[in-house]
């Protein structure tokens, strides 16, 4: 069967071969270069810089990096990045860094890590997936950016750079896939320099690949009956992405970029966390088919120009629109199955559209005085409905009028200017102070509504009554940055010490589970973060390090709680004071020779501060107190906030006379995660250590082979732990993958 797969990736690639032959043997025959270690430019700061040179906590992964060890998705990036965590909810995706980020769904939460598409700022996260394809790296920064990014970064931000059209020469790849549960991907690039100053870039991906939980329908597994057609888990995407690159005069660059994906599923299968959902966790029984659907078209334009030997201006903006549909089996199971079950369903139609741009100039001369000044503009829309349906066995009539339902149009729009100034105070000493100045309105637009599931005679005939909500746009200005001082007492050696600002504006919560409460208003959120950091390259750049402490002090730490105790859906937004977060990261690359070791950890200290809530009753088992139970949220573990993470990787490149053979063994681990401060056994994602596996061959510089096995002990965890609409207490798990195995073919030429 290997035999097979491998000569139809042979097929499928070697129609590129007959024009690369004499490249091939002219690399062949090139001297064998050292092993040293990569490097790596990054350009979050607006600047092409040195990460070991920067005085920030920062990860940079470049493509070539990322197709070596298998990183396609945010989700596998965590593994490299020590305190990134990714919890995967489906069609909500929660991106932390050191605890700080997003720990509700809610259409008016401000993410905290700030998610970039060639530098133009991605509003929502659940796009960024399909962006992991054709990259020329990934920079990852830990810590608040306040003054670059602002509102939005008050955890970090995530840059994610797309190989860009070039001048030198046609070149590119093809790459195929095939694996298990039929997963099939083919993926190339190709880049077109039409003229001296004018090229393209065209790349793009197919994947599709069957679920790996089998729905067993209504009736379940025991009844002899065909699977159910309806597969959540399922997947089949198409990515696009084209690009124009145009050189008018030497000084100038004119880019822009046009992605486009279409995302199509049955939905998620989640499955109840119940010692009978546990025993089987890929087999699940759903009596309402789910989908998942996701197009979305993103535009973006890069200027570059270098007015004189001493200003650049750089200039971005970006426009991008998404539709998404989601049907779920909220229930998680069909009355057949089980009869006592509450049944329920969910359905979200989203449209979103929003526009980036922005604006800076920037010193380029050699003087010890370097500056950098901009402004910015966030103008976001998300039209959403949400219609909640019950039934009850045994009739399993369904009543429209009898779950909650939500028509909202949310928004946010966000002003700022911001500038900083470096100054070498000798050939050792540097210091960098930056600032930014915020303006946020965020809200909800006239004509909003919700109709709660009220009884009779509360809701009228038929338990209907529309609640308005909004017109509503509380506005928030805050001032954010950061001051750097650094210390280089030899080339190779960087010593620094920074204190930062982040913020993320406050907002309005609509109370679903009543009528609108105009005094739910919630404050914006500070932090301020002081950081001991240091950076060495030694052994002639055969080992680099990074390590780190901080300390992370908020003011009005946003939290999501219920208003009244018994009823959870009455969850709005307040403030807790006093919550600190601190840490240590350690990361070290080295090479010795044709050995290669990567190693990273992350310890976290995340501490809610204080406040006094009822604690939901059912929420942490059946035998709970009936009255609601006062607790206070002092020392509490932050929601997504792992007290250790690392991960430990090493590869070998064996040269023969047939070609290099490349083992590759990747060691990763996440602690144990709440999602919330209830800390309920339904609320914990527990730890995990999973162990990869891959084998290259290059026969020739232009091919590489490789098989690979991810998740070697088929191991079953969670990546994000859900509710259940039957029983508060007992919630639901989303799957991570399970053991994985394939071969990748990869052409370049």
């Amino acid at each position: 069967m290997t035999y097979r797969i491998f000569m139809l990736s042979a097929a499928v690639l070697g129609t590129f071969a007959a024009a690369q032959i004499c490249r091939a043997a002219e690399e062949d025959a090139a001297p064998a270069k050292e092993e040293v270690l990569e490097s790596i430019v990054v350009t979050a700061e607006r600047r092409a810089e040195d990460p070991q040179k920067m005085a920030v906590s920062v990860v940079a992964i470049s493509g070539e990096d990322l197709q070596v060890r298998g990183i396609s998705t945010i989700e596998n990036l965590q593994f490299l990045v020590p305190s990134l965590s990714y919890v995967d909810l489906g069609n909500v995706k929660f991106i932390n860094i050191r605890g700080v980020g997003l720990n509700e769904g809610a259409p008016n939460q401000t993410d905290g890590v700030a998610t970039h598409i060639d530098g133009a700022y991605v509003a929502q996260v659940f796009t960024t997936a399909d962006a992991y394809f054709d990259l020329d790296s990934v920079e990852v920064l830990r810590g608040p950016q306040g003054t670059y990014e602002g509102q939005n970064a008050e955890g970090g931000a995530i840059f994610i750079n797309t190989k860009a059209p070039s001048f030198n020469g046609l070149n590119g790849y093809a790459k195929v896939n095939f694996g298990n549960y039929s997963e099939r991907v083919t993926e190339a690039a190709v880049n077109l320099p039409a003229s001296d100053n004018l090229a393209f870039r065209f790349s793009g991906q197919n994947e599709t690949r069957d679920s790996y939980t089998v729905n067993h329908g209504p009736f379940g597994a025991s009844v002899d009956a065909p699977v159910e057609t309806n597969q959540p888990g399922n997947l089949n995407r198409v990515l696009g992405r084209a690009q124009v690159l145009y050189q008018p005069i030497d000084s100038l660059d004119i880019r822009i970029v046009y992605q486009y994906s279409d995302r199509t599923t049955d939905g998620f299968p989640y499955i109840l966390n119940t010692p009978a959902g546990l025993a089987n966790p890929r087999s699940i029984s759903y009596d309402y088919n789910e989908a998942y659907d996701l197009k979305y078209q993103r535009t973006t334009g890069i200027v570059d120009w270098k007015i004189n030997d001493d200003v650049k201006l750089h200039v971005i903006s970006s426009y991008q629109a998404t539709d998404q549909n989601y049907a779920q089996d909220t229930d998680l199971t069909s009355p057949y199955v089980s009869p006592s079950t509450p049944q329920g369903t969910n359905t979200i139609q989203i449209h979103d559209w929003y526009s980036t741009n922005e604006v800076d100039l920037l010193s380029t001369s050699s003087s010890p005085l370097q500056w950098t000044v901009g402004l910015t503009e966030l103008d976001y829309h998300q039209p959403f409905t949400l219609q909640s349906t019950t039934y009850n066995p045994p009739g399993l009539t369904s009543d429209p009028n009898s779950g909650l339902v939500l028509s909202f149009h949310t928004f946010r729009k966000n002003e700022a200017a911001f500038g900083d100034i470096t100054y070498k105070i000798s050939p050792q000493w540097d210091i960098k102070i930056g600032g930014r100045y915020n303006y946020d309105h965020t809200g909800v637009e006239a004509g909003s509504f919700l109709i709660p599931p009220l009884p009779e005679p509360l809701g009228g005939p038929n338990g209907v009554v529309r609640v308005p909500v909004g017109p509503n746009e509380p506005s928030y200005t805050a001032g954010t940055g950061r001051a750097v001082l650094d210390f280089q007492p030899t080339p190779t050696n960087l010593i620094y010490a920074t204190v930062g600002r982040g913020y993320k504006p406050g907002g309005w919560t609509p109370n679903i589970g009543g009528p609108p409460d105009p005094d739910n208003v919630y404050k914006a959120e500070y932090v301020l973060n002081t950081e001991l950091g240091w950076k060495s390259t030694l052994l002639d750049s055969h080992l680099r390090t990074a390590v780190d402490i901080f300390h992370m002090n908020f003011q009005n730490y946003q939290a999501t709680v219920a208003t009244d105790p018994n009823n959870p859906a009455t969850s709005v937004t307040t403030n807790v004071q006093g919550t600190k977060i601190k840490g240590l990261e350690a990361q070290a690359q080295g090479v010795m020779g044709s050995l290669t070791i990567d190693a990273a950890l992350s310890l976290l200290d995340a501490k809610y501060g204080n406040l006094a809530i009822f604690e939901t009753p059912g929420i942490i088992g059946p035998n709970d107190p009936a009255a609601p139970l006062l607790i206070n949220l002092s020392g509490r573990t932050v929601d997504y906030a792992p007290k250790v993470s690392g991960n430990l990787s090493a590869s070998y490149d064996l040269d023969t006379s047939a070609g290099k053979f490349v083992p590759r063994l990747d060691w990763t681990y996440q602690g144990q995660q709440w999602t919330s401060f209830f800390e309920a056994p339904s609320q914990q994602i527990p730890s995990r250590a999973l162990l990869d596996f891959r084998l290259a061959y290059i026969p020739k510089p232009a091919w590489r082979f490789e098989g690979y096995v991810t998740n070697i002990t088929n191991k079953v965890y969670p990546v994000g732990v859900g509710a259940s609409s039957a029983y508060p207490y007992i919630g639901s798990y989303y799957l991570g993958p399970p053991r994985l195995f394939g071969v990748t073919a990869t052409f370049t030429f």
